[in-house]
């Protein structure tokens, strides 16, 4: 499993979630009952569905919402830690995604993209795989690699009325998840506003694991997630086990024998659990204290963390060294070259530092302001000097100054920086590059005037669009136009970056065009009256043709990049899980969107 970045589907209602009496209440807007003058359950005298996690009056035997009997575990739970003493009752364990988010990944607010930099990248896992299918009306599919589809379950939503204003979540949270062999795959079900049915399908045996889950994890045969309000279980094929009360993070490796997770006390205080689940003696064991995790690899051997303002790396859950002392922020951007950025307070501002492979501290900037961006071993910063604010990049080669504003996208390609800003103000937006390379750091070059997007480099040539509307534009390859009317935001690349994707000839009234594939060698149609498209995890497109606005569905083809055939999955389909082009996401895409 490739992003174990861990969120929760339920993280838009989370939001809008308030204290009271102790208790996490309902946001408003829950469907009929609610439209009826539902009553509202005072949190003395409630309790909460597992299944779809609405309150109920506390003699409910039967929830009213979805038909679900109540399972009283939560209420059981809730006795005994107001039973527990004062020292030891748990406070605020379940973070909303936005604070899950930022406890996985780094120490500040700044938003930066994380990847596994310091410690030992786990091996590609056996386990699983990225799952495969579509859902049509209110049934989920599963499409084997012969591209002949099953149905998994006829009641994929709760609310299958309100399906097309549905926000089906873009992560792994909710994402089915299938073994390499094909034999097993973990999914959800139900899924309301905030929780679901956790399902089990081996061998055409369909098994419920739990209901009222907000995420999970699987390999293999292995399944750990998250219930509604009562801790994290893992489930193995034998029942499942309680791990913990609750966590703030939680992650499990990627053969599915170990899992780690971190837990926050009522005195703000975190405590990093681990748990052995093949050949352990099934016991949790501490690994530190008062810590904030940053990132772990895919085989949980190696641990980043921060205790008291210092960076430090445990190995096997045993070996610990102390790599960086008296950090105030931390940014791990993805990078080959593998490097841990950070910043210390020294005199009145701050310092930007990195931390090379050899464990040696070097300065990269003493007017550092605040971080705008980090991904792909480049950062993106705001900083202050004699002549007033500005944005710089850097990478572990040195910082430089850019021409463009806090807002403009910059991006790492092939040793270059790429951006596109105004040459002078009210002209066309230029291409530029900055290069990153050590003997040249910070020399820029205008590459192309006149440009609407850039869109990346397809082999070693600037792929733009220009002469655009707010809708569609002409895509470039180097000088020569290789399509007309090409849909905004449409253009992909594949992971090698030696084939493009896009719609052209885009009608925005039809909201569908001709899907290309473009090579450096030309362009070759795949299809038309395409509407969305998107790959999979072994290198095939799937695309949505005849959409239909007002019934939003549309027909599901597959194409194979290697045989150049398109094959029709189904029709009436209205969403498709995938992957994005590198990898890093996957989850429901509906017909009109790109991945």
């Amino acid at each position: 499993m490739r992003d174990r970045e861990h969120t929760s589907c339920r993280d838009e209602k989370e939001e809008t979630q308030k204290k009271t009496g102790g208790e996490l209440s309902q946001p408003d807007g829950r469907g009929e009952k609610a439209d009826q003058g539902e009553e509202n359950f005072s949190a003395d005298f409630v309790i909460w569905c597992t299944s779809c996690g609405r309150p109920l009056p506390e003699e409910s035997v039967y929830c009213e919402f979805c038909g679900e009997k109540i399972e009283r575990e939560l209420e059981e739970e809730t006795k005994d830690a107001a039973d527990e003493p004062e020292g030891k009752k748990t406070g605020k364990l379940f973070l909303n995604a936005a604070e899950k988010k930022k406890l996985a990944v780094f120490l500040t607010a700044a938003a930066c993209g994380v990847i596994l930099l310091l410690i030992a990248p786990g091996k590609e896992t056996e386990g699983s795989q990225s799952f495969s299918g579509y859902i049509k009306d209110n049934s989920l599919f599963a499409i084997d690699g012969d591209g002949a589809a099953e149905e998994l379950t006829d009641y994929y939503l709760s609310d299958w009325k309100r399906r097309e204003e549905t926000r089906l979540p873009y992560d792994n949270s909710c994402a089915p998840v299938i073994t390499a062999d094909g034999t097993q795959i973990w999914y959800p079900e139900k899924i309301g506003d905030s929780s679901f049915t956790l399902m089990h399908y081996n061998k055409k045996k369909q098994e419920k694991i739990d209901s009222g889950v907000v995420s999970f994890q699987a390999a293999g045969s292995t399944a750990v997630y998250e219930k509604n309000n009562t801790g994290l279980y893992v489930s193995r094929g034998e029942g499942r086990d309680k791990l913990s009360a609750g966590v703030a993070f939680y992650q499990l490796s990627e053969d599915g024998s170990s899992v780690i997770w971190e837990e926050e006390n009522t005195d703000g205080t975190r405590e990093l659990f681990y748990r052995q689940l093949d050949g352990g003696d099934a016991e949790n064991v501490r690994l530190e204290r008062e810590d904030t995790l940053l990132d772990v690899s895919g085989d949980l051997s190696s641990i980043l963390y921060e205790k008291d303002g210092d960076v430090w790396l445990l190995l096997g859950g045993k070996e610990k060294e102390r790599l960086v002392q008296n950090t105030s922020q931390l940014f791990l951007p993805e990078a080959e070259s593998k490097t841990l950025f950070f910043t210390r307070e020294e005199g009145e501002g701050e310092s930007l530092y990195f931390l090379d492979e050899n464990g040696e501290e070097n300065l990269l900037d003493r007017e550092f302001l605040f971080l705008i961006h980090g991904e792909d071993g480049l950062l993106t910063y705001k900083a202050v000097s004699d002549s007033g604010e500005e944005v710089r990049i850097a990478t572990q080669y040195g910082s430089a100054a850019v021409d463009c504003g806090q807002e403009t996208p910059i991006a790492e390609e092939r040793g270059y920086a790429w951006y596109t800003a105004e040459p002078e103000p009210g002209v066309p937006l230029s291409l530029y590059r900055v290069s990153l390379e050590p003997d040249s750091f910070g020399r820029t070059e205008e590459i192309v005037q006149a440009v609407e997007a850039w869109c990346g480099l397809l082999g070693e040539t600037p792929l733009y669009l220009r002469d655009g509307s707010e809708e569609a534009g002409d895509l470039y390859l180097g000088e020569e136009r290789a399509a007309y009317d090409v849909k905004m935001d449409s253009v992909t690349l594949d992971s090698a970056q030696t084939k493009a994707y896009c719609i052209a000839q885009y009608d925005a009234e039809a909201r569908s065009g001709v899907l290309l594939e473009v090579t450096e060698g030309g362009t070759r149609q795949i299809g038309e009256d395409v509407s969305g498209y998107g790959y999979t995890s072994d290198g095939q497109i799937f695309y949505f043709t005849d959409y239909e606005p007002q019934r939003g569905r549309a027909a599901l083809n597959l194409y194979d990049r290697e045989s150049q055939k398109t094959e029709q999955i189904d029709t009436d389909v209205w969403a498709y899980y995938a992957e994005s082009a590198d990898g890093r996401e996957r989850g429901a895409v509906r017909q009109t969107e790109i991945r």
